[in-house]
Parts: structure tokens; C-alpha cells; sequence
């Protein structure tokens, strides 16, 4: 490779680069902030468990307190906040969450319970079915009664803005790159060397 043309090479990469970090880093925050208020709701719950705050006469009128909806959640439309209640033997207690087109009440998979045997709380992405996808955080309570409590909420609005954000990241990778290249040929000459060939072929 022609030195002259180094210092230019090594600017696209390093544009892509930055683009393509700040896009991770900005994708990251917020997926992050997608995981508000269910951290606080999964807490505050977990909190009044360990404290005896629930009984089995007061748990169904009692636990809906903590999530600001009102009645049952449909995954399909609702961007609301939801909770779950499963006891040790992750079996559904209580729920606010439903998939009223298939009329079922969703269930995440037991597997994800046993990864609080090594964490107090769990955060990750939920696909109960195709098109929906939930950011849910699991936390694990004990005191009468054990279990697990499941909070989530829909993704779709966060997932919406990163396509947002990844369209105009790329838009302006493409305009950074364009320009790198436009200058990098009017510097060697290139414009010049096109007009004069125009010139001798007129």
C-alpha cells in the first residue's frame, strides 16, 4: 500500500470504530434503563416478603400494590409493569401478566430460577412468544415463605429508539466516510486528473 494513502486508511477505520463503539455503548444504556422501575418494584416486594408484610389471606389483595397498573397486563399490547409470584417449587402464585389473544397466563422457564443459587437478582431479556419481548428482573425472597418474584415490562418502545439511534449513528458513519474519501482524492489529485481526461475527450 502506498504510504501517502496510511494516514487516510487509518481514519475510516477509526471512524467505524468510534461509531461502532459509541452505538454498543448507547445501546447498552439503554437496554439498561429499560430494566426501571421493575428493580425497584422486584425489591421493595422481596423486602416485604423477608418482613412478613404478606400472608396467603393478604398476598392476592396485597401484592398488586407495588406495580402502578391496574389489573391484568396483556404482553401483547401493555407497556405496563407487571409482577409474578412463584413459590419454591416455581409454581405461580400470583400474577398481573396475561396474553389475552391466546388467553394463557405466561410462565418464564424454571431454568431461570436456578441461576439466584448463585446471585440475589437476575436481569435479562424474556420472549414468551414471537414479537413479544420483555426486560424482566428476578429476585428471590424468604421469610414465612420462600420464592421468586418476576417483574417486567415491554421492550418495545426501548427497542424502537436503538433502531432510531442506529439509523442516524449510520447515517452519519456513512457522511464521515464520504467525506474522508472525497478529501483523501482531492488531495492526491483525483478531481484534477477526471476533468482534464473530460477535457480531452470533449
Amino acid at each position: 500500500m502506498n504510504r501517502r494513502l496510511v494516514p487516510w486508511a487509518l481514519s475510516l477505520v477509526l471512524v467505524t470504530f468510534f461509531c461502532l463503539l459509541l452505538l454498543f455503548v448507547v445501546q447498552r444504556m439503554y437496554r439498561q434503563s429499560a430494566n426501571h422501575p421493575q428493580i425497584q418494584i422486584a425489591e421493595d416486594a422481596s423486602v416485604a416478603f423477608e418482613q412478613n408484610q404478606f400472608t396467603n389471606e393478604t398476598l392476592k389483595s396485597s401484592f398488586e400494590s407495588f406495580v402502578p397498573s391496574i389489573g391484568q397486563v396483556d404482553l401483547g399490547t401493555s407497556l405496563s409493569p407487571w409482577i409474578q409470584i412463584y413459590d419454591a417449587s416455581h409454581e405461580v402464585i400470583e400474577s398481573s401478566v396475561s396474553i389475552q389473544e391466546a388467553q394463557t397466563t405466561p410462565r418464564v422457564s424454571s431454568e431461570l430460577f436456578e441461576g439466584l443459587a448463585k446471585h440475589d437478582q437476575i436481569r435479562l431479556t424474556w420472549q414468551p412468544r414471537k414479537g413479544i419481548r420483555q426486560a424482566i428482573v428476578i429476585t428471590k425472597f424468604s421469610g414465612l415463605r420462600s420464592g421468586y418474584i418476576v417483574v417486567g415490562r415491554s421492550l418495545r418502545e426501548v427497542e424502537d429508539q436503538m433502531k432510531i439511534l442506529t439509523v442516524i449513528i449510520s447515517a452519519a458513519w456513512f457522511v464521515m466516510m464520504s467525506m474522508i474519501v472525497c478529501t483523501a482524492a482531492w488531495t492526491f489529485g483525483c478531481f484534477t486528473k477526471f476533468t482534464k481526461v473530460n477535457k480531452l475527450r470533449t
